[in-house]
């Protein structure tokens, strides 16, 4: 029986708090209900035994050298460097002047230099008619209203902005001496991602690209007015804006994107040529002396990497330039294969981080091509990999769905393109790869594409033929995603299935506690969503909140997380997760995931989801488990805001989007003499579509509470009309029953058609003994699907299991030899 519960809580269980977490509960001691080894008190001491156990020499020398700088307050990153090092390197270079000089290096080693300028102007105008529209009205918005940041708008006036501040509420909160990354973090007056965004300087490049479109020299005043204030109020390895490591290269490839524009200039002054060459020679010996190896060998380490490889390649003469572009190169050609699975997923779990590498990785494919260099073959192999996950993921809008954490990071500096709209990505993608499927979700063509890849890019863009109906990979079985269709004549529903890890250790940092989630979009949109991040830096709880298996379409165990958090960026106790089962075939799809996450309950045991689809019907969901004890089991999904609930019968739900006007119904049948469950709807879940931004959803969660050998059923059919016969008839009718003392189970759901009723038989039977299901067949398989008419005739059949058959009156199927599956479809008029 399936109830509705009429006292509502937040999901997780927790009511003392909005934000749930099992830490928060009323229980006296919460972790008494974990195994000694797992409590989070033993696990930060085994944490820090095996860091320092990791820690070597050359480790160990840097970490004592920078704490002795700090404590004598000194900033090792200056250099006693000539102001025009630079320039004065090239003794032979036969040029008048250092913007001569850095003209024709730019020509000859950037993605584009200041000779391209007017056909790259034209080319895109004639492209992309309003790209010249756009950029000058955010040019505009610089100075005036300001720009989007993290959520907040910021005005960046030259003598006005404070860089060191809180741009939101101006307020200095970090000291202006020597700094380091984990104490600027720490505060907890302000949040530090909003200094470090606007000091990444990526809105300059939109400054330079209003200048070339419209010949207006104040935009070019304006970025060198802004360059030369930061350069001024921010003396080199002081304060907020030198203590990240990332942050410093992040804004060394800014400045490198905006030099070709500001070159450009007629009269431009050589004094702050001079300045900004010192400078960005600072950003170099900086980063040579700082890559985060040791500390932080995640995204940050690549960023740093790409932005030393790029400075060296842009600028030649630098010191060791060299030896220190094979030293990036090394670590970047290690780097794509330790942090990107073979299959092309980033191994931080997360979708924006994803893109976030995948810029660093783009920018040096392709600067190496244009300046002939030779790169490992796995960098373009992985490239094209994660390009190939970007399309599974994108679909067919280019909106990629928000899984993991986001701070809206991007490595090409093109501030507008911040966002789930992952188009820019596939633009560029199809081009570089002549990979016409990708140009589905790329349309049109972005203007980035052209000034990263020239002018060639629109004509090659334009000769690659449009694939509409191109289906890409639907498993990526190293990164854990699974990509199931259900369509019909009236619209399109996928969903993901999420089977990946935890993320990328030792830390997790980007990762959530989301094993077996699963997404749901309709026509493109996501209606069955992730939560988002929130914030890195506000509240704990809610920071806490959105990496929570609560906020996921997954499974909770007497509230508990799957994996425990241990500070804003770390996790102990990681749940390993397995792609069990995968198979495509026919119009069917079958996946089965499993984690060991609740193994660390004292009465702990394992989940196991298996995902099914009929192509034209839906998704069936069975989650089983295998453990000891009694506990309280959720089964949680959270919706995209706007989204509507309604409860219809006792065995049933209906979320609505009233504005795509189209849904989902969800069908929660039980097997006779099990534990009831209680259907909880309520407004409590949280969401995220960007940083700092969080808005509260519709939240449904199904408990029950039982033994771990129950099986839970759940069915989820699209709907892409006729809402109002869903709400006042319950056309669905089902039933589930035990089919033997071995945790063996059959369901039968009769779906009335016009015309004729459609029976459906799902056999769960982990035994592998033989059945008899109630459409009269008999089966030995562990998963088993029929479909056939009121007549008895079959319309369509699956059988998993090596060895297994399905045997009944007039239709026989089995299982090949050696193989683990068998379909069968037949069209009946």
């Amino acid at each position: 029986m399936i109830v509705s519960k009429s006292t509502m809580e937040p999901p997780g269980g927790s009511t003392d708090r909005v934000v749930p977490h099992r830490l928060n509960t009323s229980h006296v001691n919460p972790e008494a209900a974990l195994r000694w080894s797992k409590r989070r008190s033993v696990q930060g001491h085994l944490r820090l035994m095996a860091r320092l156990a990791r820690m070597g020499p050359r480790e160990l020398g840097q970490r004592v050298a920078r704490s002795l700088s700090k404590r004598l307050g000194f900033a090792p990153t200056k250099t006693n460097a000539p102001l025009d090092s630079i320039f004065a390197h090239t003794s032979q270079s036969n040029v008048a002047s250092i913007q001569e000089y850095l003209s024709k290096q730019l020509n000859r080693s950037f993605y584009f230099g200041p000779a391209n300028r007017i056909e790259i102007v034209a080319k895109i105008r004639n492209a992309i008619p309003d790209a010249d529209e756009k950029v000058c009205k955010l040019a505009h918005a610089i100075g005036s209203d300001g720009l989007h940041y993290l959520g907040q708008k910021v005005r960046i006036v030259a003598g006005e902005i404070d860089w060191q501040a809180d741009p939101i509420s101006g307020k200095r909160c970090w000291t202006a001496g020597v700094l380091d990354e984990a104490e600027a973090i720490g505060v907890e007056s302000a949040d530090v991602k909003y200094v470090w965004e606007v000091n990444r300087q990526q809105f300059l490049p939109i400054l330079g690209r209003a200048y070339w479109f419209t010949g207006d020299i104040r935009h070019a005043q304006q970025a060198i007015a802004l360059i030369d204030d930061w350069i001024t109020k921010n003396p080199v390895g002081l304060g907020v804006n030198w203590c990240s490591h990332l942050e410093v290269a992040m804004r060394a490839i800014s400045w490198m994107w905006t030099m070709p524009y500001l070159l450009t200039l007629p009269g431009l002054s050589e004094a702050f040529l001079n300045r900004w060459i010192d400078s960005i020679e600072s950003h170099f010996h900086h980063l040579r002396r700082n890559l985060s190896i040791f500390t932080d060998p995640t995204n940050h380490l690549i960023g740093e990497a790409t932005a030393l490889w790029m400075l060296c390649v842009c600028f030649p003469n630098l010191p060791d330039a060299d030896q220190e572009k094979q030293k990036a190169l090394l670590i970047l050609t290690r780097e794509v294969e330790r942090q990107i699975g073979a299959d092309g997923v980033n191994r931080e779990q997360a979708t924006s981080y994803h893109r976030f590498v995948l810029d660093f990785y783009l920018q040096i494919l392709i600067l190496a091509k244009r300046n002939e260099f030779a790169l490992a073959p796995a960098i373009a192999k992985q490239v094209k990999s994660m390009i190939e996950f970007v399309a599974a993921m994108a679909g067919s809008n280019g909106v990629v769905p928000m899984i993991g954490d986001s701070d809206d990071a991007r490595g090409i500096p093109f501030l507008e393109l911040v966002g789930w709209d992952f188009e820019d990505t596939l633009s560029t993608g199809a081009v570089l790869f002549q990979r016409r499927e990708w140009k589905r979700s790329a349309r049109p063509l972005a203007e980035i594409s052209v000034w990263i890849l020239g002018v060639d890019a629109v004509d090659e863009y334009n000769t690659l033929s449009y694939e509409d109906d191109q289906k890409g990979r639907a498993v990526f079985p190293e990164g854990g995603y699974c990509f199931s269709e259900s369509s019909d004549p009236s619209g399109h529903a996928q969903l993901i299935f999420d089977v990946g890890p935890l993320g990328l250790w030792p830390n997790a940092a980007h990762g959530h506690a989301d094993a077996l989630s699963i997404l749901i979009r309709l026509n493109g949109k996501l209606l069955l969503t992730d939560p988002g991040t929130g914030a890195y830096f506000g509240a704990k709880n809610e920071r806490d909140y959105f990496r929570s298996t609560a906020a996921h379409n997954t499974v909770t165990i007497d509230d508990w997380d799957q994996a425990d958090l241990y500070d804003t960026f770390k996790w102990v106790n990681p749940m390993t997760v397995k792609l069990v089962d995968s198979h495509t075939l026919n119009g069917f799809s079958y996946f089965v995931g499993t984690h060991d996450g609740y193994r660390r309950l004292r009465a702990g045991l394992i989940h196991q989801r298996a995902v099914f689809s009929t192509e034209t019907k839906g998704w069936i969901i069975v989650d089983q488990f295998d453990g000891r004890g009694r506990h309280s089991i959720k089964r949680h999904f959270n919706f995209h805001p706007g989204t509507e609930l309604e409860q219809i019968g006792h065995q049933a739900v209906l979320a609505w989007d009233p504005i795509a006007n189209n849904g989902l119904r969800f069908d929660f049948p039980l097997p006779e003499n099990s534990p009831p469950s209680y259907i909880d709807i309520a407004q409590t879940g949280q969401w995220s579509g960007r940083y700092g931004d969080i808005q509260i959803v519709p939240h449904m969660a199904v408990e029950t509470v039982g033994i771990p050998t129950v099986t839970l059923f759940a069915f989820i059919t699209p709907i892409f009309s006729d809402r109002e016969s869903q709400r006042t008839n319950d056309k669905s009718e089902m039933g589930i029953r035990k089919i033997d003392a071995h945790d063996s189970y059959v369901c039968q759901r009769r779906s009335p058609r016009p015309g004729t009723a459609i029976d459906e038989f799902v056999l769960v039977n982990p035994s592998r003994r033989n059945a008899t299901m109630p459409s009269g067949h008999s089966c030995n398989a562990r998963f088993a699907y029929v479909q056939q008419t009121a007549e008895g005739i079959v319309r369509r059949a699956l059988l998993i299991g090596e060895g297994a058959s399905l045997i009944g009156p007039n239709f026989q199927l089995s299982c090949p030899k050696h193989e683990n599956s068998a379909s069968f479809s037949k069209v009946i008029q």
